[in-house]
């Protein structure tokens, strides 16, 4: 008797021999049977029940079942409704569904914006955007491979390593997008990281406690509306983007508290890491008595405005007595911080790090006495200024 498909014969299993095997969907589907003619009337049973899943649910038109049939004679003993299934889940989109680059890219940009990313990221990506559309325009977005993308990155013999990294980072997130949320690649091109140039890992660069004590003297005489800004920054540890978003009602002056919420009201990001932070007065050395000092004494009505231009004129004027390098404020305070209490529990979650190894890999090496570090958090505005000799 001849054996119906899907039926396969298997000597070594004695009471079952007939075995019927079918992959619907990725999932396989089998029954055993001891004789030839039991495994035969099921497979036609079978394969006369098939409904929705057979070629009845691909075949249309004319045209369609042409293809099925073309299809069905090059997979031969395959299942062509699997061959199908699995080249549209696989096979590239046409070109005609994929817009050109400059499209995409301004698609994925228009999709950070509405997610609230910081305008100093949004620049980044625009100029990302550029570089590749000036590259690729003449090329679909799915013929992009790896050696493309290895041999762009490696042209850039004017941008620092920094950049470079900086650019790859931003256009992987770009390509992830597309594949992710838009369907426009079927993967994502990877490159090998390690042929790109290297940055050499630096120390950060900090204040000293008389540098610190200057900016504040400098600002509190010179521009007292932006002293809740840098105190935010310099004694609690926020980063730029989120001390200029913050918001008087999220600063509890009673349980001495400050919340930086993931989202404002309008749905733009404030805190950058994404989640909710809540900086307690046990994170801070005497319960948080520094920042929320600044804070009470400088208490106005700019404190989530708009950040008026005269910020900008006081950070030049500052960095020609100051070292000011990019993030020097919350560097100066992680610093402090570590060097103060010795907790590094305390000061992981005063800066929010996920571990210690950023702790230990920017903060550890700058060295600060604890004197140094104990008249840093005990800088008052002028009015209650506490005397420290060091």
């Amino acid at each position: 008797m001849k054996k119906e498909k899907n039926v396969n014969y298997y000597p070594g299993r004695k009471r079952q021999p007939y075995v019927f095997e079918k992959m619907i969907k990725g999932k396989r589907i089998a029954r055993c049977f001891s004789t030839l003619a039991a495994a035969n009337a099921f497979s036609k049973k079978f394969f006369a029940n098939l409904t929705g899943t057979d070629s009845d649910s691909l075949c249309f038109d004319v045209a369609a079942r042409a293809t099925y049939a073309r299809i069905k004679e090059i997979c031969g003993d395959f299942d062509p409704i699997e061959a199908v299934l699995f080249w549209k889940r696989h096979g590239r989109p046409k070109a005609v569904s994929v817009p050109s680059i400059p499209e995409c890219f301004s698609a994925f940009i228009a999709w950070q914006k509405a997610s609230g990313r910081s305008h100093g990221h949004i620049r980044e990506l625009v100029l990302a955007g550029k570089k590749f559309s000036s590259k690729f325009s003449g090329k679909n977005l799915y013929d992009i491979d790896e050696r493309d993308l290895q041999n762009w990155l490696l042209s850039f013999s004017d941008l620092s390593p920094r950049s470079i990294q900086n650019l790859w980072t931003n256009t992987r997130n770009f390509l992830s997008w597309c594949k992710s949320a838009r369907g426009w690649i079927s993967r994502v091109p990877e490159i090998d990281t390690r042929l790109l140039p290297r940055t050499e890992r630096k120390s950060v660069e900090i204040w000293s406690f008389r540098e610190a004590a200057f900016a504040m003297r400098f600002i509190e005489q010179s521009y007292p509306a932006l002293v809740p800004h840098y105190a935010l920054r310099l004694f609690a540890g926020l980063r730029t983007s989120e001390a200029r978003k913050m918001r008087w009602e999220w600063i509890d002056f009673e349980k001495r508290t400050i919340l930086v919420p993931a989202r404002d009201k309008d749905g733009s990001r404030v805190c950058k890491t994404g989640d909710d932070w809540l900086i307690l007065p046990t994170f801070l050395p005497d319960n948080g008595e520094t920042v929320f000092s600044w804070l009470t004494c400088y208490r106005n009505d700019t404190l989530g405005e708009h950040v008026p231009a005269p910020y900008t004129k006081a950070k030049v004027k500052i960095s020609k007595s100051c070292n000011w390098k990019q993030n020097v404020m919350r560097h100066t305070f992680a610093t402090m911080l570590a060097s103060y209490n010795h907790d590094d529990g305390k000061t992981i979650l005063a800066t929010r790090h996920t571990n210690t190894q950023t702790l230990k890999r920017h903060y550890k090496g700058v060295n600060q006495t604890i004197e140094e570090s104990a008249a840093f958090f005990a800088l008052r505005p002028d009015n209650r200024q506490l005397e420290f000799k060091i």
